[in-house]
C-alpha cells in the first residue's frame, strides 16, 4: 500500500536553509534542475543538476506530512540543508502532482519465490559488491536466523 505523498508548503521548508542556501535552491527550482524526482514509501527521491558531471541525489525522508531526515551526496557541510535539498522540497510543494509514486521494496519482493529472492541478492551484490559485506554482517548478527 502506497503512502501519500506529503503535502508541504514554503514556511515548511524555509527553517532548513540559510538565506544563501534557500536562495540558490530557489534558482536551482526555477531553472528546472530538479531531473528526476520520486516518491517511495515515506521518502523523496530527486536527482538535481549541480556542478559535477552527475547529478546529485537527494533523498528526504518523511513520517507524514513531517520531514524527518534530509541528504544529499553533495560536498555540502555548513549550516542547513543544502541548495539541492531545498530545490527537490519546492519541486514537492509547487508539483507534487508531477511527482512518480512507486511502490514500496516490501511491495516489488513480496510475489518472489524463494529462489528469485536468492537470484537478485546474487545480482545485486555483482552489481554493487560494497553489499556483500553488509549482507554478511546483518547474517552474521543472526537477525534472519531460522
Amino acid at each position: 500500500m502506497m503512502m501519500n505523498i506529503p503535502q508541504i508548503t514554503e514556511a515548511d521548508i524555509r527553517p532548513l536553509a540559510t538565506d544563501q542556501s534557500w536562495s540558490r535552491g530557489e534558482d536551482y527550482y526555477y531553472s528546472y534542475r530538479v531531473e528526476a524526482i520520486i516518491w517511495r514509501d515515506g521518502l523523496l527521491i530527486a536527482e538535481v543538476e549541480g556542478s559535477e558531471y552527475e547529478p546529485y541525489i537527494v533523498q528526504v525522508e518523511f513520517d507524514g506530512n513531517q520531514i524527518c531526515s534530509t541528504n544529499c551526496t553533495c560536498p555540502y557541510d555548513w549550516d542547513g540543508d543544502c541548495k539541492h535539498i531545498i530545490a527537490a522540497l519546492l519541486y514537492l510543494c509547487h508539483r507534487r502532482d508531477d511527482i512518480e509514486q512507486r511502490p514500496s521494496v516490501n511491495e516489488l519482493i513480496a510475489s518472489l519465490s524463494h529462489s528469485q529472492l536468492i537470484e537478485l541478492i546474487t545480482d545485486l551484490s555483482c552489481l554493487h559488491p560494497a553489499i556483500i559485506e553488509d549482507i554478511e554482517r546483518i547474517v552474521s548478527s543472526g537477525s534472519y536466523s531460522s
